[in-house]
């Protein structure tokens, strides 16, 4: 009788697919202006919670709420949502940070807490979906944050007898970012800081190693900037993959 053992050989190769070709796979099925959306002048696609909700269900990721900060901004609030992005044994292999503050503007209306809360929760999903599904090179950034950053700002009225405030330094998308650089040592270091109260705030100075190592969070929201300088992006992936 032959026999009837099954050898690996038989099977020939048997190829693994890497989550980035899964999540180019699963684009091809999206639909734009529903999963993902574009901006006239932008080139990249930009992930909506609809696409990120199916690369979730691709890749069985859920997220959890780990944290929820709220503090004084202007004459309102800022808030900011930690989540951490949980595989279907419960494994955490990621963390999204979403913010948003009184000063923004969503639909008609300035300062709607209750749509913000919302808002920075949908935006640390986005962000943390896309880095547990190394789709971040698919995607950037949810497109509402751009289209905020874009927007002309308003400047202060004049006011008799009072010193004019000078206007806001609008934020530049496309200006390098440079969250660290290298001493002339040779080590990387963190060049920015937080808010005064706030973890991050004691980050400036310290070697970059030690901040990616202790606060994955910290490093998803740098990673997420599209401009960040590439000598910058390759540092902090350094030190995240123990290269640095």
């Amino acid at each position: 009788m032959a026999n009837k053992d099954i050898h690996p050989e038989d099977l020939g190769e048997f190829v693994v697919e890497t989550k980035l070709q899964r999540s180019n796979k699963l684009k091809e099925q999206m639909k734009e202006g529903v999963d993902f959306g574009k901006i006239e002048g932008k080139t990249s696609d930009f992930l909506w919670v609809g696409g990120a909700a199916k690369l979730a269900e691709e890749f069985g990721l859920n997220a959890t709420l780990k944290e929820i900060n709220e503090e004084p901004f202007g004459e309102g609030c800022k808030i900011t949502i930690i989540l951490d992005i949980v595989e279907s044994d419960g494994k955490v292999v990621g963390t999204g940070v979403g913010t948003w503050d009184n000063g923004e503007i969503l639909g008609n209306m300035k300062g709607a807490r209750q749509r913000g809360l919302a808002m920075a929760y949908k935006r640390a999903y986005v962000l943390g979906i896309r880095y547990a599904s190394n789709s971040f090179g698919i995607f950037s950034q949810d497109d509402d944050v751009v289209r905020y950053a874009d927007e002309p700002q308003q400047q202060s009225e004049w006011k008799p007898n009072q010193i004019q405030e000078q206007p806001k330094r609008q934020y530049d998308p496309d200006a390098p970012f440079t969250p660290c650089k290298e001493d002339e040592n040779g080590v990387w270091r963190v060049v920015i800081g937080g808010k005064e109260g706030t973890p991050w705030a004691e980050y400036k100075g310290k070697e970059l190693i030690d901040v990616v190592k202790n606060d994955v969070g910290w490093a998803n929201w740098v990673l997420a900037r599209p401009n960040l300088d590439s000598s910058c992006r390759e540092a902090i992936e350094n030190a995240a993959t123990g290269k640095l």
